[in-house]
């Protein structure tokens, strides 16, 4: 009797871990698909870019954005999956995404502060191969497609602020249930401290070192939280997930043609990430000697439980906290090299590296060697209102490891 009671026990531990499989569902909705970001560790919580695909992981972003005139698309291809990491499937993914902002002060005079709103809409699409883990049938998961709108508000006064809020619709499609569909939502808020501006505006004095060389200091803080829907799918709740991150970036700055050009620039990102879903589970014996388990899964309350010296400075993992770690070099806005390693509680740590192009520093750089003319209406708009981003990526580990991600941006201001 007591060796049946413990072989009841031992199989009930099993399927505990099966239903904590299950448990895991959909949680590519917080993998970042964005080339860039991607090769950043996926620590772009506080990287401030224009690219679409970057603010699907903080909509604050397009706040930011929103503070010029600019309308932005962003495309990542169909790219085949494999891999063997726990909860996840081969398949597919892509991803598009597209960006409008505006200064609300190209209508509304209100003095020193800057104003800009903006609206976005993005699309995520995960086709996966049949998956056998949970038992002897197989799961006929065909596919995840997320579509969301997003709001962003951005001001801007000596330092620059970005709110943004996404609400989104996730399409489940599996051939062994009817499709499901639920919705969620994303929220973020976004601080960019530009240094260097705030000095200079304080001290009525631009910071010079040589001619007309300035330096660059940006400190920027950013917060997010996604998938936030208490909605059930399969017996589980959506991986929500709260991000803190922290971004330094130093540089040397000119201007070319009355335009901004960023010689030189290195960034140096921190990002916390706790999944705020609690996994809980009781095994109790009657006093027949028959054996259950119960399983709940809540929401954890409050922000994360981030330490700020420990998770973002020291940048070390920690309760159910994971950390994910990036750098990126700026050469003349031209081409970018980019580095990022994410560590998650009870999974090895694996690394990202990729790389970026942009025409912004090559229009830039043509003209500084008198190769294209400012005076020309081309590359007067070319200068102005256009630039083209090519961005790629890699993880030695993970999730995808070895699968290339790239992404297409182009971006009109």
């Amino acid at each position: 009797m007591r060796l049946r009671r413990t072989l009841i026990i031992f199989a009930l531990l099993m399927f505990e871990a099966a239903a904590k499989n299950q448990a895991q569902i959909l949680p590519e909705l917080n993998f970042p698909l964005s080339g860039e970001t991607n090769a950043l560790g996926g620590a772009a919580v506080s990287f401030v870019s224009k690219n679409p695909l970057a603010a699907i992981t903080n909509p604050a972003l397009l706040g930011l954005s929103s503070l010029k005139p600019i309308f932005s698309t962003s495309f990542s291809p169909q790219t085949p999956t494999s891999t063997t990491f726990p909860y996840y499937s081969d398949g597919s993914l892509s991803a598009l995404g597209v960006n409008l902002g505006y200064p609300l002060n190209n209508v509304w005079d209100i003095n020193a502060l800057r104003v800009g709103v903006g609206v976005g809409y993005s699309s995520l699409n995960y086709s996966f191969l049949p998956l056998n883990t949970l038992g002897p049938e197989p799961i006929n998961r065909e596919s995840d497609v997320v579509s969301g709108i997003t709001a962003g508000i951005g001001l801007d006064y000596l330092v620059k602020f970005g709110l943004g809020y996404k609400y989104k619709w996730v399409s489940i499609k599996d051939a062994s249930f009817p499709a499901h569909s639920l919705t969620s939502e994303d929220f973020g808020a976004l601080l960019d401290v530009p240094v260097d501006r705030v000095i200079s505006n304080l001290e009525h004095i631009p910071a010079l070192i040589s001619g007309d060389l300035q330096p660059e200091l940006n400190v920027t803080c950013g917060y997010a939280e996604r998938n936030t829907s208490n909605d059930y799918v399969f017996g589980s709740v959506l991986p929500k997930q709260s991000a803190l991150g922290l971004d330094l970036e130093v540089g040397l700055k000119t201007e070319v043609a009355n335009h901004l050009w960023r010689l030189i620039s290195l960034r140096i990102l921190r990002q916390a990430n706790a999944n705020m879903v609690s996994e809980d589970s009781s095994l109790a014996v009657n006093q027949e000697g028959d054996t259950s388990i119960t399983f709940r899964d809540s929401y954890r309350r409050g922000f994360g439980n981030f330490l700020f010296s420990r998770n973002l400075i020291v940048g070390r993992p920690g309760g159910v906290v994971g950390i994910s770690k990036g750098w990126q070099i700026g050469l003349g806005q031209l081409i970018y090299l980019r580095d990022g390693s994410v560590t998650n509680p009870g999974y090895p740590t694996y690394t990202t590296f990729g790389w970026g192009a942009s025409t912004k520093g090559l229009i830039r750089l043509l003209v500084f060697v008198h190769w294209l003319y400012p005076s020309q209406s081309l590359t007067q708009f070319l200068l102005t209102h256009f630039d083209l981003e090519f961005d790629y990526s890699k993880a030695t580990g993970g999730p995808f490891a070895q699968v290339p991600f790239e992404s297409l941006s182009v971006i009109l201001w």
